[in-house]
């Protein structure tokens, strides 16, 4: 799946998903306030480290055309993805701050909607994402600089 069709479908779950959970937060539950800046803090550190490890990504030791291309492309997508998922994180952490609770009539029900809970969601999807892309690329990091010293000998 590319890129992009996987950030909408991620993206288009982790919504509904938050008309599923919005009825059962406690809204005078001082817990449940806290929950979402903190898993955003955290979501922000990871994006951090994240993007410093796809930032000083150092590919110079690839010697094949072809490899270098392909992981600065891939380096280039991941970068790009961090970027994109954590403005998602800061927008809907930002609305959460803003917009309050609200129900919305349909037909024979009423959907409730609570931004806190696409807020956290959306820090939760993030984090995951920045913790097992930065793991990935700093494997493809340790096995670029273990070819480069095999290939040397």
């Amino acid at each position: 799946m590319q890129t992009k069709t996987k950030w909408v479908v991620i993206s288009s779950i982790t919504f509904l998903l938050s008309f599923i959970l919005s009825p059962f937060l406690n809204q005078e539950d001082k817990m449940n306030q806290a929950i979402v800046p903190t898993i955003y803090t955290l979501s922000g550190i990871m994006f951090s480290i994240g993007m410093g490890i796809a930032c000083t990504f150092n590919p110079s030791q690839i010697r094949n055309d072809q490899v270098f291309q392909r992981v600065k492309k891939n380096i280039t997508n991941v970068r790009n993805t961090f970027l994109m998922y954590f403005m998602l994180s800061t927008v809907t952490f930002l609305a959460s701050q803003i917009l309050v609770r609200s129900y919305i009539p349909v037909v024979n029900f009423t959907l409730t909607f609570d931004p806190k809970i696409l807020a956290l969601l959306f820090s939760i999807v993030s984090l995951v994402y920045f913790i097992v892309n930065f793991l990935t690329i700093q494997k493809l990091v340790f096995d670029i600089a273990e070819r480069a010293m095999n290939e040397s000998k």
